[in-house]
């Protein structure tokens, strides 16, 4: 394509060129190109730009900063660097996030940089296959066996991984000082007696005499056997053990976890000074009556000292019915990054886990289980949380959001904080969906960023413009008046999405060439950025 048909496209057609390429590219071949493209690039498209992948090098960033960040550095919104030279990091939008064969992406960084000493790869191996675990088996400790005496790593934190894989990569650390980890394997079943009883052999603790500090995160409960059975000694050398549990279980399973396992294979075989933490989480089934395995986490040693202080809350879990007893048993100050909903009661204020909370610390908050949580307990965590600027709300009951929106003293006091706001509520509608964005708007003066679903075409809010004489002109005006109404009236927005929850792509409410043309006969009062499709709406402001 000659330069001056490229330069008559329309500014939709050139984003979704620019979709393709990275912000780098973007500059390095298309700014120069004319001054149109110049101007679009710097004044409309680039304000969010991430610069590093697994080639980038320190003196590549310093090029890349002195030639190109100069250009639109007045314009960035956001600046994200990813170098080799320090910290490995892999986000959860990386399509290295989650990988068939396990090892082969953490060889590949480490076999780069055999002076690596901080890695942290949080990806997770998908075990689709039931048979993969066996059939990989030969192939990634061939991949591992690359590891071994090249790479000097203390600090390795990895995602959710099998102990099969565990147990390789534990023969190819040896200077490890702290190590992060997920396990799952498959769970056994009735007629599979030869993994019920397969546990893998100790880990000889020579090999990991460096090893202080171990948390590990256990997906179900043979996942716990085996991880434990191969860690067991060294846990007498450990300062500091963190242990995650999430496990459903039958009261009959020769695998149950209790509190005298517990107790037994995981504290008493720490130091006395060493220090721990413990989130568990146990569904039982066919222990609703008698709650045998509750009662055991009652009545151990560890559960009764004061340091560190042991919560055991029994869940109210209407989902399950009577068929599982389920409870949770966590250690204090309750660290992890995610807060049960569980763990708070109706009158939080009152509740003694509330003052264990850090609240002036927080600044993300994301709301869900509306089962649980009732209007009240959401007030009080609002008020609590006063240095909060980003709020998830996701509520399939439709019972949160409009208190908060009616409460005008509350909105009063969280209104100024509040930057970024994502909303799912089940009863959000083409045909509420105006009158509760007038609402929002007039109370949270300073999003920058708002993103909601409205959720016609779903259930008995079902929307059908095919359905509707001059459907597809209806719609139309309903959204764009709506997106007319919040850009107006949010002054400090940056970044609006709507999203459509459908159950039959041909009948979504949004139609996206009717949408272009009313906003490109009528635009925005701001200069703005659209893409649109039959899904979403997205404008950058």
């Amino acid at each position: 394509m000659i330069v001056s048909s490229f330069e008559i496209l329309p500014d939709d057609i050139l984003y979704e060129i620019f979709a393709y390429l990275s912000p780098v590219d973007i500059l390095q071949s298309l700014f120069s190109l004319t001054k149109r493209l110049s101007r679009i690039i710097s004044n409309e498209y680039l304000w969010h730009i991430h610069i590093g992948d697994r080639t980038m090098s320190l003196s590549m960033f310093n090029d890349q900063c002195e030639n190109i960040l100069k250009l639109i550095g007045g314009r960035i919104v956001s600046l994200r660097l990813t170098l080799i030279d320090v910290i490995v990091d892999v986000t959860s939008s990386n399509p290295f996030n989650c990988l068939q064969v396990e090892g082969v992406y953490l060889v590949k960084v480490c076999s780069k940089m055999p002076l690596l000493k901080i890695c942290r790869l949080p990806f997770n191996h998908n075990d689709s296959n039931a048979n993969q675990i066996r059939n990989n088996s030969l192939e990634y400790q061939i991949i591992l066996s690359n590891l071994l005496n090249i790479n000097h790593l203390r600090t390795l934190t990895i995602g959710i991984h099998t102990s099969h894989f565990l147990e390789c990569l534990l023969l190819c650390i040896p200077f490890i000082e702290s190590l992060s980890f997920g396990i799952e394997d498959r769970d056994i079943n009735k007629n599979d007696t030869h993994d019920r009883i397969l546990l893998p052999t100790t880990i000889d603790a020579h090999r990991l005499q460096y090893l202080s500090r171990l948390r590990i995160n256990c997906r179900n409960s043979i996942s716990f056997h085996r991880i434990i059975a191969l860690l067991s000694s060294v846990f007498g050398q450990l300062c500091h053990l963190s242990l995650k549990l999430e496990a459903f279980t039958l009261i009959s399973d020769p695998l149950i976890i209790s509190g005298d396992i517990i107790q037994q294979f995981c504290i008493d075989r720490l130091q006395p000074m060493a220090t721990y933490i413990l989130n568990l989480l146990f569904y039982i089934m066919d222990d609703f009556e008698e709650k045998k395995i509750f009662n055991t986490f009652l009545k151990v040693p560890f559960t009764h000292r004061q340091r560190p202080r042991v919560f055991i809350q029994e869940l109210d879990d209407h989902d399950f019915d009577d068929l599982y007893h389920g409870f949770m048993v966590y250690t204090l100050p309750y660290n992890n990054t995610i807060l049960s909903s569980y763990i708070f009661s109706t009158d939080l204020e009152k509740s003694s886990i509330s003052s264990l909370v850090p609240w002036s610390l927080l600044t993300n908050l994301s709301i869900n289980h509306s089962d649980v949580l009732t209007p009240a307990t959401f007030e009080s965590i609002l008020r609590m949380a006063y240095n909060v600027d980003t709020l998830e709300l996701f509520d399939d009951r439709g019972i949160l959001l409009r208190p908060i929106l009616n409460n005008h003293n509350l909105v009063t006091l969280i209104n100024q904080q509040i930057k970024s706001f994502e909303i799912y509520d089940v009863t959000l509608t083409l045909q509420n969906v105006q009158r509760i964005c007038t609402l929002l708007s007039s109370r949270f003066c300073n999003l920058k960023k708002l993103l909601f679903t409205i959720s016609d075409a779903y259930d008995e809010w079902e929307w059908k413009p095919s359905c509707i004489i001059d459907g597809k002109n209806k719609s139309t005006k309903r959204i764009v008046n709506l997106i007319y109404l919040l850009v107006d009236q949010l002054q400090k927005l940056v970044y609006l999405r709507i999203s459509f929850c459908t159950t039959n792509f041909s009948d979504t409410p949004c139609f996206p060439h009717l949408i272009r043309q009313q906003l490109h006969q009528y635009p925005l009062s701001r200069p703005f950025r659209l893409r649109v499709s039959s899904n979403a709406v997205e404008i950058w402001l």
